[in-house]
């Protein structure tokens, strides 16, 4: 349904609305709290002093934009300083402050991270060392949002609901399974509050769209039980970029959020509640549109809705033999419809040509659920024990029409289901040797069958496949340097073939490209050494890192694979094959230096990819070797209650070439002037208005990993307030 538009004159007051006739009140910040008891009482104390209130407002500060503690690396709470892992956290303040319209745009300058659009604005993805983003694992909550699509996951939760995101790189199926093959992005919400009734609300406007987000959100903690409702949307227009408007490139959604927990003794109860709708043009580039035998190909992407009912149960005690326990159950349901249009030339002599409609329509329902606990059975060794199941639906209808010189040919409907169902058990050994080693060891089985249970297209019927397999990790820490730390890592990688794949198949425009019960798993081993550093004013993370993959999957005209194809086959017709293998290797780092209030700082990555098929072998696979962005942040404080800050930087990436076995595709390099500053109003900045100038010198580029040129110059504001 679509998103009701605001008037213009609504939409002129959140933006122009002065900060300053905001009330100022004791009111609360987002979240749980990220302070210490002492300060928390400051904090919510009218009669506190300034000088206590500014203190206790820098420590609040430092905690909520730079996360000290992590869960995804090993599914429990542990020091990042002490993670032997390339995990990068992403905090609500870092978000808001990035302007980011999406998750995946707030993930765009994480080391190792690339975003991908598949041609979808409003429906972004990310890419981790190189691996698809149907390779990278995503997580909500800890729970996995799974499509079994060729093109991978996109992230369908509004940023305004995100209270940090996490990001793991390289293999991580030990502890994930089968879909964190490149990686895992978890996404964690915002819960309660502090006091029975909190609220805030956000508005984004960007100049390069014309586009609105709105949010707002209820919070807070009464008689034990926090909750939180939460409403966001978005409508956002065509993008305009350095040589004018793209289109198509429009897309609408719209999300809400209930949240409910109550903490009874050392156990702790939750239920989340998610719905994303959305709706997104699918820009196809002018020279794919038109390419032979095409005279015009384009595509539509009306609907991509999630639904997602989850429950938690968390049992902690530090220090027992049982230290935690956990519990969560979740059911989640996504809508994806796709339409297809193409003209193609029959017969170039007459000229005959023929207009194909494919209407696609699909859903997914998933069931899925996970336990582990967290032993300590001496002071030096701790143990996690878990298991892990789930059970994926998919239900898919295809309507397709062919119309030539006028006259519609019968109609072809079909109706396929499948299931794909997993079962493993996992567990992570910590052994402490001493003050300054650490050996991490790690071991999952996994289960996995793929069936057609029915289908109605002729030449295919029901059938089944399965796989049980085994992954290690393995990883060393060393602490014994002030302020440092340093750990060598190996893991597997493993993904089993989607249900696409294997079992029901896919259109790629008017062709099909059939399963193939025959598929072999994804595998790699990735090797990894890293370090951090931090002190008071310096810290930096870097990772050098190695994979080896085979057995990639991907698909060939039937004329050229061995596999069976539904007979008679197109002459476009493909097949999924296990094609390539492939080799990443690449550093990833990050530099700080806090001088005063003036944070200079540097991030990027390096990287080279080989492609290994029968036909050929390539290191132009569609990456950009280099990737960076350098920049300073300034920080003030103007008085206790206003402070300032600002960033700019440069954003950049090299020159990027792509060899699809026949011909070699060049995107430049490129790099933007960009620079955001703000205001934050309130005893703990709870009114924040800030503007951010992009691209300032209207730089046409595409990422190397995007489909849809990148916006142009544009200005991005964003207004909020927490009560």
């Amino acid at each position: 349904m679509p998103i009701p538009r605001m008037s213009a004159g609504i939409r002129a007051v959140y933006l122009l609305f002065p900060l300053a006739v905001f009330p100022m009140s004791a009111s609360a910040e987002e979240g749980a709290p990220a302070v210490s008891p002492e300060c928390h009482k400051i904090l919510h104390e009218d009669s506190a002093d300034t000088e206590a209130k500014q203190r206790c407002l820098q420590e609040y500060r430092e905690r909520t934009s730079t996360y000290q503690v992590v869960v995804t690396a090993g599914r429990v709470e542990e020091a990042l300083s002490t993670v032997p892992a390339s995990v990068s956290v992403v905090s609500s303040l870092e978000i808001e402050r990035s302007h980011a319209p999406s998750i995946a745009d707030a993930l765009r300058d994480v080391p190792g991270v690339d975003v991908s659009d598949a041609g979808e604005p409003g429906l972004k993805r990310i890419r981790i060392r190189g691996e698809d983003s149907k390779r990278v694992s995503v997580l909500i909550d800890g729970q996995e949002f799974f499509d079994p699509r060729d093109v991978g996951t996109p992230l369908l939760i509004a940023p305004e609901m995100v209270e940090r995101i996490e990001v793991l790189r390289g293999p991580a199926s030990v502890i994930y399974g089968s879909r964190a093959f490149g990686g895992v992005v978890n996404i964690i919400t915002k819960k309660g509050g502090y006091h029975p009734v909190q609220a805030s609300a956000n508005v984004l406007f960007d100049s390069a769209t014309s586009g609105f987000q709105e949010s707002a959100s209820l919070f807070g903690e009464a008689g034990g039980i926090e909750y939180r409702v939460a409403a966001a949307g978005a409508d956002v227009g065509n993008r305009h970029s350095g040589e004018g408007e793209i289109d198509p490139s429009e897309y609408r959604n719209k999300s809400s959020l209930v949240y409910l927990g109550r903490q009874v003794d050392k156990h702790h109860f939750a239920f989340n509640y998610q719905v994303f709708d959305g709706k997104s043009d699918v820009y196809v580039e002018p020279e794919v549109r038109t390419r032979p035998p095409f005279l015009d190909f384009s595509l539509e992407a009306p609907q991509r809705d999630r639904e997602k009912y989850a429950l938690f149960y968390d049992y902690e005690d530090k220090g027992a033999l049982l230290r935690t326990a956990h519990i969560d159950l979740f059911r989640q349901i996504s809508v994806r419809e796709l339409n297809t249009f193409s003209t193609t030339l029959v017969d170039p002599t007459v000229p005959l040509s023929a207009d194909t409609a494919v209407l696609g329509f699909s859903n997914t329902h998933g069931l899925g659920g996970n336990a582990y606990i967290d032993l300590a059975p001496t002071e030096t060794v701790s143990v996690l024990l878990g298991a892990q199941a789930s059970s994926d639906d998919l239900r898919q209808t295809r309507d397709r029409t062919v119309t030539m010189m006028g006259v519609a040919g019968p109609a072809e409907s079909v109706v396929d289901e499948a299931t794909l169902d997993s079962m493993a058990g996992y567990s992570r050994i910590q052994w402490t040797a001493s003050e300054e080693w650490e050996l991490s060891l790690g071991g999952r089985t996994i289960w996995t069958e793929s069936e057609l249970d029915e289908t109605n297209r002729a030449g295919l019927a029901p059938d089944s496949s399965d796989d049980t397999a085994f992954v290690g990790s393995a990883a060393l820490l060393f602490s014994g340097i002030d302020n440092t730390v340093l750990w060598a890592k190996a893991g597997q990688g493993y993904q089993y073939p989607s249900l696409s794949q294997s079992a029901i198949g896919a259109f790629a425009g008017p062709s099909f490209v059939n399963p193939n019960y025959s598929l072999d798993p994804e595998t790699s081993w990735e090797y990894e050494l890293g370090g951090r550093y931090e002190d008071q004013q310096f810290s930096g993370s870097f990772a050098f890192f190695f994979a080896d993959a085979d057995d990639y999957i991907d698909h060939v005209l039937c004329s050229a694979a061995n596999a069976a194809c539904i007979q008679p086959a197109g002459p476009r017709d493909r097949v999924y094959v296990n094609i390539d293998s492939a080799r990443t290797w690449g550093f990833e780092g990050e530099l700080r230096y806090q001088w005063s209030e003036w944070t200079p700082y540097l991030s990027g990555t390096w990287i080279r990819r080989q492609y290994e098929r029968e036909e050929y072998s390539t290191f132009d696979t569609g990456l950009a070797p280099v990737s960076a962005r350098l920049g300073v942040q300034y920080e003030t404080e103007l008085s206790a209650a206003l402070g300032g800050w600002a960033d700019i930087y440069l954003r950049a990436e090299s020159q990027a070439d792509e060899f699809d076995g026949t011909s070699t595709s060049r995107n430049p390099g490129w790099a933007t002037l960009n620079a955001a500053f703000g205001v934050e109003q309130g005893p703990k900045h709870n009114y924040r208005m800030s503007v951010e100038f992009m691209n300032i010198f209207d730089k046409f580029y595409r990422a190397a990993t995007e489909n849809i040129p990148a916006p142009g110059s544009a200005i991005l504001v964003r207004v909020s307030a927490q009560f």
